[in-house]
């Protein structure tokens, strides 16, 4: 993912039915008329045993899904949803940091001051960009930004800074502490980042790979910190991946111009994606199927959402489809 102008630089087998057999020999065509009337009730009768054979199993297989078969299913839904909710959240607020820094650049002397930006804490289509005044960071400007799409942001100048409230610090107090916590071992020039809001007032901060080159697609290495309400401690980290992960979408010297479909990584330290494979699809408008330890495959498509794959046929080429 490109670097906004206001990342920070870092160091870096098929069941048969009942056969018929007829024994004798037909007399009168009466008698013929009887046997095959009589093969008939018997094919119809075996057709009726396996049909009643058959839907005895099924419920006897519905039946035999245990309550923690379902339970598991249901957690597994949850955990799914959420991935895929806070993928979007964080793409969503990343766009809205890239829709505010392009309208900030056309006010270049008004910009050059500014030391970082922030989503508002209670209002997360504004865009505070922060200058460092004699009481900590207040707002010289705001973008804001209420519709889907850039043409709905405007600017709002103040000739006199605005002192953050006390959420508004928190979080940037919050940022700052993930930056600076000891695990956090980058693996890009910059990164940016993006804040959503968690239980009891602290705040999830994701720390994301950036580049300042259109052709590369990040996927790593990206974090994400669960910080105090105060913003002053690290609660619990996690990375992504364990290494760098990026994509040279450049297409070969000897081919056209290429857009990227869909692509494949593995994913060892989770049973399922993480939002970060969402944010990714929806980031770079692609496909990313996604290997995890368990050998299950999953796709997280480019709206977002998130389906089990499972392989149909034999080799490199088999089919995936969604599990059904």
């Amino acid at each position: 993912m490109p670097a906004r102008a206001l990342s920070f630089p870092v160091k870096a087998a098929a069941q048969k039915g009942p056969s018929i057999t007829l024994v004798g020999s037909p007399g009168s065509r009466e008698d013929a008329t009887m046997i095959r009337s009589q093969a008939l009730a018997s094919a119809l009768l075996g057709v009726t045993m396996l049909l009643a054979a058959l839907s005895s199993t099924g419920c006897q297989n519905q039946a035999s899904s245990s309550p923690e078969d379902s339970e598991a299913k249901r957690v597994l839904t949850e955990r799914l949803e959420l991935a895929s909710a806070r993928g979007r959240e964080i793409h969503r607020r990343d766009m809205l940091g890239w829709w505010a820094s392009d309208l900030a650049q056309l006010e270049p002397s008004r910009l050059a001051a500014v030391t970082g930006w922030l989503l508002d804490a209670d209002d997360s289509s504004a865009v505070h960009f922060t200058i460092e005044g004699e009481a900590g960071p207040a707002t010289t400007m705001i973008v804001r930004c209420p519709g889907s799409g850039p043409e709905s942001c405007a600017t709002e100048l103040f000739a006199d800074p605005r002192p953050l409230s006390d959420r508004n610090l928190a979080q940037v107090r919050a940022v700052a502490t993930a930056a600076k916590h000891p695990e956090f071992s980058p693996t890009s020039e910059r990164y940016n980042h993006a804040v959503l809001p968690a239980e009891g007032s602290r705040w999830w901060v994701y720390l994301i790979a950036a580049t300042t080159d259109p052709n590369l697609i990040m996927l790593g290495r990206h974090y994400r910190f669960l910080v105090s309400a105060a913003g002053d401690e690290v609660l619990e980290w996690q990375a992504f991946s364990k290494s760098a992960l990026t994509i040279d979408a450049r297409p070969s010297a000897d081919a056209g111009p290429a857009t990227t479909v869909e692509f494949t990584v593995t994913h060892m330290l989770d049973d399922i994606p993480s939002e970060m494979h969402v944010w990714a699809a929806l980031n770079y408008r692609t496909s990313i199927d996604v290997v995890t330890g368990d050998e299950r495959i999953w796709r997280v498509a480019a709206d977002g959402s998130i389906t089990q794959l499972e392989r149909r046929g034999m080799g490199v080429w088999s089919k995936l489809r969604p599990v059904e």
